[in-house]
């Protein structure tokens, strides 16, 4: 149905990382976050969220735009692209290779078009209503029988809310009893594209922005993953599982550490 759309976005997040991320300088300053004690933001995320509003704008002159460095309030109605124009910024400033960027398309608050682009390994998930491709190519995510196997990331601490801090600290050594290992990588879109791809089995993130969660959720959703997402006051706990067996184990300890 969004055929225009998804060819649109195919192009454009591919050519904002060979335009304005790839052999641009990586140094980072401060900004304000009021979730976070230190948080960075690059001219490669300005430079990056400039050319895909322009070519938004271009083309879709009459959309709504919600994106990280300029339009974060923005309110995500009728037909509205969500963008994150470089997510794992601190990773990509201290040359670590585990970032991306990544796009959601919504109509009336549903996600019906998404993509992230994972330069480092370059590969471009993209996931429409039809199904999710990587590279062009149909997937489905890889199940797992055992969930004492299971690899699970989560999301970056918020360290300036002590009761949300104690609630991931908490998940955390939940998780650590019952899965294999338990990891925190820095990107969201990257993470969630592990689970989609199977190659993790869960990724749990705490979030207030929309543009950190919902391409990655729509991906795994259309590669056949279990997904959540539920409003806690002006944050949202969202998360991917392989299977429903690591979802409700995940829910479990959810509905214990969120306990007051």
């Amino acid at each position: 149905m969004y055929e225009k759309e998804k060819k649109f976005l195919e192009k454009i997040i591919v050519k904002a990382y060979n335009t304005q991320i790839k052999n641009h300088a990586r140094s980072a300053t401060i900004k304000e976050n009021q979730h976070f004690n230190r948080d960075v933001v690059t001219s490669c995320d300005i430079g990056s969220e400039k050319y895909i509003i322009s070519q938004i704008k271009k083309y879709f002159p009459n959309d709504n735009i919600v994106s990280e460095e300029s339009n974060a309030h923005n309110i995500a109605k009728d037909r509205c692209w969500i963008i994150d124009p470089l997510d794992g910024t601190v990773n990509f400033a201290n040359n670590i290779d585990i970032y991306c960027i990544q796009v959601a398309f919504l109509v009336e608050g549903n996600c019906v078009l998404s993509a992230i682009y994972c330069p480092t390994i370059d590969k471009l998930f993209v996931a429409d209503e039809t199904g999710a491709f990587i590279n062009g190519k149909r997937f489905e995510t890889k199940q797992i029988d055992d969930t004492k196997n299971a690899i699970v990331t989560t999301c970056d601490y918020i360290n300036k809310d002590k009761y949300l801090l104690d609630a991931q600290l908490k998940l955390v050594r939940y998780m650590n009893t019952q899965f294999e290992k338990v990891r925190c990588l820095g990107s969201a879109g990257y993470e969630f594209a592990l689970v989609a791809t199977g190659k993790t089995n869960a990724f749990v993130s705490f979030s207030f922005n929309l543009w950190d969660i919902e391409p990655g959720l729509f991906l795994c959703k259309m590669a056949g993953c279990e997904i959540e997402k539920i409003k806690h006051d002006d944050m949202y706990i969202a998360f991917a599982c392989t299977n429903d067996k690591i979802k409700k184990i995940v829910l479990k300890g959810l509905k214990e550490c969120m306990k007051k």
